[in-house]
């Protein structure tokens, strides 16, 4: 987004003369977006799926209300996979539904699933229509934009951790989204266009076509393809006397009758491990010419992932690339691991943009981003690079930050079982247009033993029980400092009382797809948070930041003394002595070029700035 606000600038003839001023991310010590602004404009990313989308709309809208800007429009330019549209194709969204071809953004709030309607401004479609005609030297259509909620599951992808469905299946049920005319998919729009049209907002969607789904799930554009196709979302047409109207107009909610048949079935193919190793059950990987781990820049024929991640025992999840680099530090003491003289540690995953990755010998530090979309892509990928990487029983750590309920700030929560927002203990994920559930459970031994860690001269308490896992920050968790609020305090309350009467001790946004994920892929893990308010009597949060880093330190803490207790054991087993330091091992943080052809086109597919 700051090319795109330097893009903005130039276009807008407001660019300083010879780079004399530097554009600021407005929000660099937030560590979760970046937003920088381009005279009257403002670029920001919006991370992936509705998750994070949602926190953000509901935050940009209430700045812009404090800010009593008049009828702003908001847009979103990205990227996203065609049925059956070429490459480079540029799509104008006149239509979004859900992952059942419904016009609704479905999100639970209160313990109850409400349906909030999908509105297109189709008078800003139609300028964008007409700023399009005959100015551009590639296709720019319109078209129905499906949103779904999960990058892998939802499409069946070939490329997941598991595999779904027979191709017979799976292009049936593509073929049935094209006679319903939805012609391209995101993860976004659904949200966007809800939120939006509720507050009366007008909005856009705007994205280019990277990869044909009916064909290939990969991103098949090369890094320079990329940027031209990229830079297509918000190129200035020619005809500069084309302007914006400004009039304020009314917006009708869209209606659209569709459905899918329910009856597709779903081969759902697990994980297995042989002889501790990762053993994949999804055909599809062993068939392709190389898996190309997109959103974290790696390829298994690229990258010589055995030598790189081989010796990895310990996967760390957060959700801000700032928390998991300190946790990456932090580690590296506690272990007594040692760097050679000059280097540091470097971020294995920067070419992709959307993750941050640390090594820190046999622990990986990884952040996943907020909500269930970005986590779910992550764990996929990681999932597949410790299978590539002849890793045996990793383990997985989820750390990070909650709300808790009836609990004091501060308290450490670990969790001991995974509940939705309607306190099912089940990960819910439409693919192929059908819902399918799984158990989203942890394990219990691994559970314990973090537990018998806990000291008495920890001056906090650590506690275990329900983790309530919600796709929505705001009205999800019953706040009434969102955008907007249709629930008044009591029910608020009532609601947050319920979930204590059940068990519930905190809330986040992760848990349910993290225990379900792993738990299907047959591998240990667990999660431990902090809280950093009791939703009870407040929603907003009001400690300073230095307690605020303090208190994020905490479950870290927990955590690796787990790390550094299960390789002390592991040293006794060979020598009489442990002397609570790790071996440097020269190539845990090198990249290990298997090809350097290949290197090269996975790091430019992967160089992506949406």
């Amino acid at each position: 987004m700051k090319d795109c606000a330097h893009f903005i600038l130039n276009e807008l003839g407001l660019a300083p003369p010879n780079g004399s001023t530097e554009l600021q991310d407005l929000t660099a010590h937030g560590h979760r977006y970046s937003m920088f602004k381009a005279g009257c404009v403002l670029c920001v990313n919006h991370g992936m799926g509705y998750a994070s989308i949602t926190i953000l709309l509901h935050e940009i809208i209430k700045l812009l209300h404090y800010a009593e800007v008049n009828d702003p429009i908001i847009i979103r330019t990205g990227t996203c996979g065609s049925l059956d549209t070429p490459l480079g194709t540029v799509i104008i969204s006149d239509a979004a539904v859900n992952d059942f071809c419904e016009p609704y953004f479905c999100t639970p709030i209160l313990g109850k699933m409400v349906k909030q309607p999908v509105g297109v401004n189709q008078e800003v479609v139609n300028e964008l229509k007409e700023l399009s005609q005959n100015h551009f030297n590639f296709p720019v259509i319109t078209g129905k934009t499906m949103s779904n909620e999960h990058l892998y599951e939802s499409t069946a992808s070939k490329s997941a951790v598991l595999s779904y469905g027979t191709d017979e299946q799976r292009n049936e049920y593509f073929e049935k989204l094209i006679a319903n005319n939805v012609v391209n998919l995101d993860m976004e729009s659904v949200a966007l266009f809800s939120i939006t049209y509720q507050m009366g907002i007008k909005a856009a969607v705007i994205n280019v076509v990277v990869n044909t789904i009916l064909t290939d799930n990969m991103v098949a554009v090369t890094n320079k393809r990329f940027s031209v196709f990229s830079h297509r979302e918000i190129h200035k047409p020619e005809n500069e006397n084309q302007k914006w109207r400004t009039k304020i107009s009314s917006q009708n909610e869209l209606q659209f009758n569709m459905a899918i048949s329910s009856s597709i079935f779903v081969v759902q193919m697990m994980l297995v491990y042989d002889e501790g190793g990762i053993k994949m059950k999804n055909p599809n990987i062993e068939l392709m010419d190389q898996d190309i781990l997109y959103h974290l820049a790696l390829g298994n024929e690229s990258h010589d992932l055995v030598e790189m991640f081989g010796d990895v025992k310990f996967i760390c999840m957060g959700g801000t690339p700032k928390r998991m680099e300190q946790f990456a530090h932090y580690i590296m003491e506690e272990i007594g691991y040692r760097l050679p003289t000059g280097t540091a540690l470097q971020d294995i995953s920067r070419f992709s943009y959307r993750y941050a990755m640390y090594k820190v010998g046999p622990v990986l530090s990884i952040s996943h981003g907020m909500g269930v979309p970005s986590l779910t892509i992550l764990l996929h990928e990681i999932i597949k690079l410790m299978y590539h990487a002849k890793v045996k029983d990793p383990i997985f750590f989820r750390i990070g930050t909650c709300g808790g309920i009836g609990i004091e700030p501060g308290s450490v929560v670990v969790t001991e079982e995974a509940v939705d927002e309607l306190l099912k203990p089940f990960y819910e994920v439409a693919i192929l247009g059908k819902i399918v559930k799984r158990p989203a459970l942890l394990n219990k031994k691994l559970i314990r033993e973090i537990k018998a860690l806990v000291s008495s001269e920890d001056p906090y308490s650590v506690l275990s029980g329900k983790t309530m896992c919600t796709n929505d920050f705001y009205e999800g968790q019953a706040r009434m400092d969102g955008a907007f609020c249709e629930f008044s305090e009591i029910e608020r309350l009532e609601y947050l009382e319920r979930l204590q009467k059940n068990g519930v001790i905190n809330i986040e946004m992760e848990s349910s797809a993290f225990a379900a994920l792993t738990y299907h892929a047959g591998i240990k893990s667990a999660i431990v948070c902090v809280a950093y308010l009791d939703r009870l009597k407040h929603d907003q949060i009001f400690h300073p930041k230095e307690v605020l880093e303090e208190w994020q330190k905490r479950p870290q803490i927990l955590v690796a003394r787990y790390i550094k207790r299960y390789l002390q054991k592991v040293q006794t087993k060979t020598t009489e002595l442990y002397d609570g330091s790790y071996p440097y091992n020269h190539l845990c943080n090198s990249m290990c070029v298997k090809s350097p052809r290949r290197f090269k086109l996975v790091q430019q597919e992967s160089e992506s700035y949406d």
